[in-house]
């Protein structure tokens, strides 16, 4: 089985939701043969939480990577450990710092490898070296996890799909576009509305670079009936919505709604409105391939009775947190069916409905008392459960920083 992550990919922009027609062809065939989740979010706004909360069905609350220089303590269990266990051949190709081997997120792969944009093999290779290991393990069971970079920053797609998007208009016309492809981190204060047109062509170019570069890996799993693909994000992006760019410390719906396939056996082809998440993800495939439960806390929710088809309605409270950093304090959101509510770092919360209203521009904390005040208190006390996390014991990153800052997370 595959389980594809395509990092900072907000749903809004892909074909088969909202984006533009074409955009994304190979990504639509997987959805278009499997059940897509049309209201999937991510439990957490970066990468490295949000790899391990998929690896382990657990909020960053309870596993504890909340920060850039934790790892994964020896004693949580991951997801591809509970594969190897249990008979399958595994293997990781990895395109992002923050879901490899440098912060223990290797743990379980008979094979890994991670491609650094800053040194060691190009990260295109990635692709090819995928379709290879899975003709060479064609006759085992095997696990795969591919974690593509694209459309995270820089957004620096092929000229062939800039080009597709804006004709005439090649990667380094604009004089300001080595800025505007690092957005999240050179642009702070906003940008114009040019700029921002700019940075969404890229970004959506981007997003069209690795829907092609999938393309050989793609078709190689719809010629396979049996084999199960799992494609979804770890965070979305925000293109100047709200003012911000990139993702991190935002709860908006730009930065939470992220795809989420599932396409195989007995997965019934459709679309499926009602909410889901990350930690959903780690339940729903320990049944599908009966492994050996993960220890707890768990936060999920198995999601194999709606790949048949059952509907669920609102479900239960989501939980979601923003990004940990020493001595300040995190956004946290819970969200219930359409509703989603806001504590800020201050205390003061908000309540918005993603569908009606996913910009926010209206607060119905007062129409909606009752709910608002149970969602509260469910965030308050996610907030005091992760009190000091960030100040535990940490490691150092230094040695990282071209890396860092190559991706944007370092200025």
């Amino acid at each position: 089985m595959l389980v594809l992550v395509i990092d900072a990919a907000h749903a809004h922009h892909l074909s088969c939701e909202s984006g533009p027609e074409g955009l994304t062809p190979h990504i639509d065939a997987l959805a278009a043969r499997g059940r897509r989740f049309s209201r999937a979010y991510s439990n957490n706004t970066w990468t490295l939480p949000s790899t391990v909360s998929l690896f382990t069905g657990q909020l960053q609350e309870s596993h504890g990577v909340v920060t850039n220089q934790h790892v994964v303590d020896d004693s949580l269990t991951l997801l591809p450990e509970r594969f190897r266990e249990a008979g399958y051949h595994t293997g990781a190709f990895v395109q992002n710092i923050y879901a490899s081997s440098v912060h223990g997120l290797d743990h379980g792969f008979d094979d890994y490898h991670y491609y650094s944009i800053t040194a060691g093999p190009h990260p295109y290779t990635a692709f090819g070296d995928t379709a290879r290991w899975m003709d060479a393990h064609a006759d085992e069971r095997w696990f795969l996890y591919l974690h593509v970079r694209r459309p995270h920053s820089p957004y620096d797609p092929s000229p062939l799909a800039l080009a597709s998007l804006a004709p005439g208009e090649p990667l380094g016309s604009d004089p300001r576009d080595d800025d505007l492809m690092r957005a999240d981190s050179r642009l702070p204060d906003g940008a114009t509305d040019d700029e921002r047109a700019r940075i969404e062509t890229l970004y959506r170019a981007n997003l069209s670079t690795v829907d092609d570069d999938l393309a050989d890996i793609l078709r190689r799993a719809a010629h396979d009936p049996q084999m199960l693909v799992v494609l979804l994000s770890d965070h979305g992006e925000a293109l100047g919505e709200h003012g911000h760019f990139g993702h991190g410390y935002q709860l908006d719906e730009e930065n939470l709604h992220i795809p989420m396939v599932f396409a195989g056996p007995d997965v019934a082809p459709g679309v499926d409105d009602s909410p889901a998440c990350t930690v959903d993800v780690t339940q729903t495939l320990v049944e599908l391939c009966a492994l050996r439960a993960l220890p707890g806390p768990l936060a999920g929710t198995s999601l194999v009775p709606r790949l048949h088809g059952e509907s669920v309605g609102d479900g239960r409270p989501i939980a979601i947190s923003g990004r940990y950093n020493v001595g300040a304090v995190p956004r946290q959101g819970v969200l219930h069916g359409r509703l989603l509510l806001v504590l800020e770092a201050d205390g003061t919360s908000s309540l918005r409905d993603l569908v009606d209203d996913p910009g926010g521009a209206h607060d119905l904390t007062d129409a909606h008392r009752d709910e608002a005040a149970r969602l509260l208190d469910l965030a308050e006390r996610r907030r005091e459960s992760g009190s000091g996390l960030a100040e535990r014991a940490r490691v150092d990153m230094s040695t990282h920083d071209a890396e860092l800052r190559a991706l944007g997370y370092v200025r």
